[in-house]
């Protein structure tokens, strides 16, 4: 997975000392864009309210230690890392810029359904790359995002806002087993605790 390395060490020591100190922001602007498909993947769609500004910084979460940096290639693309194990890349102004290739897999994925507005279900969140994809790309989406780790949830919150989604804490094969068949287009799993997929996320039980 492509992290921009170099960007993400040199901007570490440049970061406040704690993400859990920082208050939310004030809401942000309403643009639009338009969206093309070139090796980064800029633009598309109308642009829904896009998040606050991060600060930055480093903290405890259940999974190990987060932190959010920013990316020094990109006028305000942010990394998140858990244990220094790269988790998501939100470019915060362009949120169609998806810098990892199998988030851009996903995306391409998605693209194949009809245009319009979808109804997804998100196991595993991050910083939440793909449905701001989704929210960016076809805006009024109903998107559901269930992440297990609820510090790392409320960092998430407070550095990037969940607009155009709604974030909830949960164990993703528990909440998949309250869906309700054939009410979501998209399920897409994308649980990691570390670099490593749960065992009970991949696994048949019978």
């Amino acid at each position: 997975v492509p992290t921009s390395r170099r960007a993400a060490s040199a901007a570490r020591r440049n970061q406040p000392p704690s993400i859990q100190s920082h208050q939310r922001g004030a809401d942000a602007r309403h643009t639009q864009s338009k969206r093309g498909h070139t090796d980064g993947r800029s633009g598309g769609g109308t642009r829904v309210a896009q998040p606050r500004t991060p600060t930055g910084g480093s903290g405890p979460v259940h999974f190990g230690t987060a932190e959010v940096i920013r990316d020094l290639d990109r006028a305000n693309g942010w990394m998140l890392l858990v244990d220094d194990t790269p988790q998501s890349y939100v470019d915060v102004d362009d949120p169609g810029h998806l810098e990892f290739d199998y988030v851009r897999l996903l995306a391409d994925l998605v693209d194949t359904l009809p245009p319009g507005p979808i109804s997804a279900v998100h196991l595993g969140g991050g910083a939440c790359t793909l449905p701001r994809y989704v929210a960016h790309t076809r805006p009024g989406s109903p998107q559901v995002v269930v992440e297990a780790d609820e510090p790392l949830v409320e960092v998430v919150r407070q550095q990037f806002g969940t607009e155009g989604f709604r974030l909830r804490v949960g164990d993703g094969r528990e909440s998949l087993s309250r869906v309700r068949p054939g009410t979501s287009d998209v399920v897409v799993a994308d649980v990691f605790t570390g670099s490593l997929v749960p065992a009970h996320l991949a696994t048949l039980e019978t």
